[in-house]
């Protein structure tokens, strides 16, 4: 006798009359049995699986179950030597599909887990530094507003993308294990559908401005690839919209501007500063350079006057003290010293302290 098969010719794992085999007992019609080693030990086989080996045997396992009780006992009919019979749904096991196996090794493969614990990380930092904002006592409530507004806008443009490569990245998991789990035909008539859609909003230019999330909606609908579908759009942009250039002075700098069909901005290239203007009075680039640079340098000295303690919040009486030193420094009148010093502060991100 083979060892493996025990009295009466029953191979263990081995399905007869649409009960398994298993340690000496038949599970119940349909059911992989309990004490199997197998995945889904104790559970129904799927009518997917079942069917694999001829579409009958489907049918015949509900027959069995409406026409006869669970059982521990052999079936009837099958005796010594006895091979598959009619109610064989198949091989001598289920099929072995280790799907939180096979979506772990695509995860990690595709780096989803690299990006989410890299979105993971800049949340715990934008977190903390949000707490450190708020529990400044030396802040003012506007200055506080302002700076946790900025940090979240900072924030939220920095994991835009994070955000949008997960979702691509996880759409496309989705369609390798739909194809593992032949889920998915490609010849049917739901994805041709969808594919000819794709193709006509491609055309149309709909998708040029589609968001990450919607790129995951086309990769799950369509079978295509992410990456395929964002190529397909960046090249019909290119097709429709031509850009061109142009030169520009906006009043503070000067240079050129690529602009696309839309009137929509591509590129913008500063060369210099503005020209003064021709009345006469007008101070010329370098004039304007050499001021910014001595409302800088007031700043800078009566910020760091008191111990060195450089933190660029300006208090009332500092930044009296900057605009005399300006006005020594330059010659201009205390209005004009005053305006230099309030645009100074802004555009090197000074707070005010206790004004």
């Amino acid at each position: 006798m083979n060892p493996q098969e025990p009295a009466g010719g029953f191979q263990q794992g081995g399905w007869y009359e649409g009960k398994q085999y298993w340690g000496g007992s038949f599970s119940d019609v349909g059911v992989i049995h309990p004490s199997s080693s197998q995945q889904g030990a104790g559970q129904a086989v799927s009518q997917e699986t079942v069917q694999q080996t001829d579409p009958k045997n489907w049918q015949y396992i509900q027959e069995q179950k409406a026409g006869q009780p669970s059982g521990a006992g052999a079936p009837s009919g099958a005796g010594a030597g006895a091979g598959a019979g009619v109610g064989d749904i198949g091989a001598t096991q289920a099929p072995n599909i280790d799907l939180p196996g096979l979506y772990k090794s695509l995860t990690e493969s595709s780096g989803i887990s690299g990006l989410e614990q890299e979105l993971s990380t800049k949340t715990t930092q934008y977190n903390e530094a949000m707490s450190k904002i708020n529990d400044n006592p030396f802040l003012s409530e506007a200055n506080r507003v302002g700076r946790a507004q900025k940090l979240t806008l900072d924030f939220n443009a920095r994991v835009a993308n994070l955000q949008n490569d997960i979702a691509t990245q996880k759409a496309d998991v989705e369609t390798q294990l739909n194809l593992q789990m032949k889920q998915y035909d490609i010849e049917s008539q739901e994805s041709q559908l969808a594919l000819s859609r794709f193709n006509s909003l491609l055309s149309s230019g709909a998708l040029d401005n589609i968001s990450g999330e919607d790129i995951a909606g086309l990769t799950r609908s369509t079978g295509l690839s992410s990456s395929m579908i964002q190529s397909a759009i960046q090249s019909n942009i290119k097709k429709n919209n031509p850009v061109s250039i142009e030169s520009y002075d906006d009043g503070t700098n000067q240079g050129y501007v690529a602009i696309d069909s839309q009137g929509n901005i591509v590129n913008k290239s500063v060369v210099s500063p503005s020209k003064p203007s021709g009345s006469g009075g007008g101070l010329t680039a370098t004039q304007e350079r050499s001021i910014k640079a001595s409302a800088t340098k007031a700043l800078q000295t009566v910020d760091a006057s008191e111990e060195g303690n450089v933190d660029k919040l300006i208090s009332l009486e500092e930044y009296k003290r900057a605009v005399e030193m300006l006005v020594a420094d330059t010659g201009l009148d205390f209005n004009e010293a005053d305006n230099y010093l309030t645009s100074q502060m802004q555009e090197l991100k000074y707070g005010k302290w206790k004004w």
